[in-house]
């Protein structure tokens, strides 16, 4: 495993490495800035999931007309987007009804009108992403204690599930949620760390073989959200020493080695950040939007920002009765448990 050599550049630098990166940290709200996003939620007035359209600026909620009743129990992290396709793709397990205890894929569309579900056998444990070269959704899984780490595709009409190369024993501890995709690369990556280690590290895995390559050593603290930048090669992670506190942008470079310290920012007194949580980068690169929940843990929130360092960010709550799951807004797609880079606004 390789320690990178973590460096911090100079402040008036800072914005051009975010705008480069399409990345900041939990910024100040000060830009006039509205999108209407795209919100897979589940409906706690009826148990269901759907897609809702939030309005960013006060957080107001309407809701689509397609819906997955009973459902669900979402596994962290198992949410994705086909953003060409305007779709959500959610894996979990129905709570009521005639498929109760059921394990389904679900994929409901960004307008909230087409719905479809497919019976899955197995529940994959480490992440979701969607392979838009390929129209595949792309997860890993740790069957047991012994067979270690298996890369696999999922059928996103059929729900079969498919295994990619062979497993990698005593691989890895794994963070579900925390990962990303490099389509063009055909590769995956994730936060995980040798067993026995207290260090996460960035490790990739190729699309084609399920083999996994070499690991990237991460500064201390919780890895938080994963994503892959395509201009730059680079996968950007974001750090926190405790879920609610201070947080570091760290650019990782994963073909030659080697990461910096894109930004440090004390974020003490804001929201709740659990793995996966991102900003979004709007297209004209200076204002950017956070999901996430209260400190309490009771309401779900976007948020809106600008570049700047140790400001306070600006939250909006959206309507009560809705738990966020993913959210699709001008450049990216955010979760409460997963990132993935592509394009779409309402």
């Amino acid at each position: 495993m390789m320690m990178g050599s973590f460096q911090r550049p100079a402040s008036s630098a800072l914005r051009c490495f975010y705008r480069g990166l399409g990345l900041v940290l939990l910024m100040a709200c000060c830009a006039s800035v509205q999108a209407q996003l795209a919100g897979l939620v589940h409906d706690e007035t009826n148990g269901s999931l759907r897609v809702v359209s939030i309005d960013s600026a006060t957080g107001n909620v309407a809701a689509g007309a397609g819906e997955v009743a009973d459902c669900c129990r979402l596994g962290g992290g198992l949410v994705a987007a086909d953003v060409a396709g305007e779709r959500f793709f959610a894996i979990g397990v129905w709570s009521g009804g005639d498929n109760a205890d059921q394990i389904g894929l679900f994929e409901l569309a960004f307008d909230g009108s087409a719905v479809a579900s497919q019976f899955l056998g197995a529940v994959p444990t480490g992440a979701l992403e969607w392979d838009s070269l390929n129209a595949r959704l792309i997860t890993v899984s740790v069957p047991d204690f012994t067979s270690g780490l298996q890369l696999q595709s999922i059928d996103p009409t059929t729900g079969s599930i498919q295994n990619i190369g062979s497993a990698t024993p005593d691989c890895c501890e794994i963070l579900t949620g925390v990962s990303t995709i490099d389509p063009a690369g055909q590769r995956l990556f994730f936060a995980g760390r040798a067993n026995g280690e207290a260090d996460w590290a960035v490790y990739g895995v190729d699309l084609g073989t399920g083999e996994v390559n070499n690991a990237e050593l991460l500064p201390s603290g919780h890895p938080g959200f994963m994503a892959f930048n395509p201009s730059l090669g680079t996968v950007d992670v974001l750090m926190q020493q405790t879920l609610s506190g201070g947080t570091q942008i760290i650019a990782v470079d994963v073909d030659n080695g080697g990461a910096i310290i894109l930004a440090e920012h004390e974020n003490s007194d804001c929201c709740h950040f659990e793995l996966g949580q991102t900003p979004s980068l709007s297209e004209d690169g200076d204002s950017w939007w956070l999901s996430g929940r209260d400190s309490a843990l009771q309401t779900s929130l976007v948020a809106m920002g600008s570049a700047g360092i140790n400001a306070v960010t600006t939250t909006r709550a959206i309507t009560s009765g809705y738990l966020l799951r993913a959210v699709v807004v001008n450049g990216e797609t955010l979760s409460l448990d997963q990132i993935f880079r592509d394009r779409f606004e309402l």
